[in-house]
């Protein structure tokens, strides 16, 4: 019951499924109306990182607090190899696996290898667990995938 209730509530959950619906329809938006929510739909991940960005400018500040969050480099960097490493190789030995053509196969593992989303962020605010720790995970991750994705990208073309 409190599952069910957490989830008709999320904003996120509540979004995806009228998206889902309204795109089934596929009913055409008035043109002004279509331009003004691709616009806003654009700003969402720019603001997302600002926001992150904020948190971390904050966190050197709210370091004296009475129950500042640790954050343990080891913990960072071992969900961001998961996250950049070990899920690109596992989506790669599953689709090879599942006999998926070059093209899927490339976008597939290439999908799994984008580092962590802000969007893990905004529902750790939301539910205000861990936000220091999830706002670090995405800039890490974020900065390691500089050098992952093109590293993923080579191996891949050679296949």
């Amino acid at each position: 019951m409190i599952i069910t209730r957490a989830l008709s509530t999320n904003p996120i959950i509540i979004a995806g499924i009228i998206g889902i619906a309204l795109s089934s329809l596929s009913l055409p938006l008035y043109t002004p109306i279509d331009l003004m929510l691709t616009q806003i739909g654009a700003t969402s991940s720019p603001c997302a990182l600002f926001a992150i960005g904020m948190v971390l400018a904050k966190a050197p500040r709210q370091s004296g607090a009475a129950n500042p969050q640790k954050i343990k480099l080891s913990e960072l960097l071992t969900i961001n190899a998961v996250k950049l490493v070990l899920q690109p190789i596992l989506a790669y030995c599953f689709l090879i696996y599942f006999n998926v053509d070059h093209q899927q196969l490339f976008m597939g593992v290439i999908l799994t290898a984008l580092p962590t989303a802000a969007s893990v962020y905004l529902l750790a605010q939301r539910y205000q667990i861990n936000t220091l720790s999830s706002a670090y995970v995405v800039l890490v991750g974020t900065i390691i995938s500089f050098i992952t994705l093109p590293v993923i990208e080579k191996l891949l073309a050679q296949v």
